[in-house]
């Protein structure tokens, strides 16, 4: 499939035989207030986003291989952990995380994420370790968390 700008307001998809869909550009950028919405992108949401990938790019630089939950899906694990071995082999092992980003995680003496006594219990009896992991982007860098951390595990 290919898209064509075929003139300054219009897209078409195509495919090698004949035109697929056009679509007016102009409808992708319609002022929020014209369709209602009231949504919108916060510095809490990039904050997010910007510890999501410096985890998956932690997790890239060690081999692990790095399982996202998509935001519908989210009930406080963020994403699933594969630990892989210097050879390349998964090893079976497996963790799940809790990602926050941003300044107000930071504490004195370390960083904290603050949690509903639901979600500390949910994590407490997870069959998994739940790690929590703070991004900071005033120092680039990944911390533990270790109140989120599942003390209690025990194999079922």
């Amino acid at each position: 499939m290919k898209v064509l700008v075929s003139s300054r307001s219009w897209l078409t998809f195509t495919t090698a035989e004949e035109p697929l869909v056009s679509i007016m550009v102009g409808t992708w950028w319609a002022r929020p207030s014209a369709i209602g919405a009231t949504m919108g992108v916060t510095d809490s949401w990039v904050a997010g986003r910007e510890a999501v990938l410096a985890f998956e790019r932690f997790c890239l630089d060690h081999r692990w291989v790095f399982h996202e939950v998509p935001g519908h899906a989210d009930f406080g694990k963020d994403g699933y952990v594969d630990l892989v071995e210097a050879s390349g082999a998964v090893t079976g092992g497996c963790f799940s995380v809790q990602i926050k980003g941003g300044r107000s995680r930071r504490r004195a003496g370390g960083y904290r994420i603050d949690a509903s006594e639901n979600n500390r219990r949910q994590w407490a009896a997870s069959t998994l370790p739940v790690i929590g992991i703070v991004w900071d982007p005033d120092h680039s860098s990944l911390h533990w968390d270790g109140s989120v951390s599942h003390a209690e595990y025990r194999r079922p």
